[in-house]
């Protein structure tokens, strides 16, 4: 019996994207105004403030990296 090796068959290498580095000012001051775009886009209904900040939160967190503090 001859054993084969499967060539083209390679783990892919995860590629570390590097997010852009924001101060905790700056996350704070995007979510803010993320929250409020939902808010405004929803007609300035009232009710659905912490839904909002953790959508704005989530999608911030997912772009920008928060600069360690010395």
């Amino acid at each position: 019996m001859v054993r084969r090796k499967m060539g083209g068959r390679k783990k892919k290498e995860k590629k570390e994207e590097t997010k852009p580095e924001i101060s905790p000012r700056e996350k704070w001051e995007k979510i803010v105004k993320l929250a409020h775009e939902f808010f405004v886009a929803r007609g300035r209904r009232h009710g659905h403030d912490f839904e909002d900040w953790l959508k704005a939160e989530k999608i911030v967190d997912s772009q920008y990296a928060v600069k360690k503090e010395k």
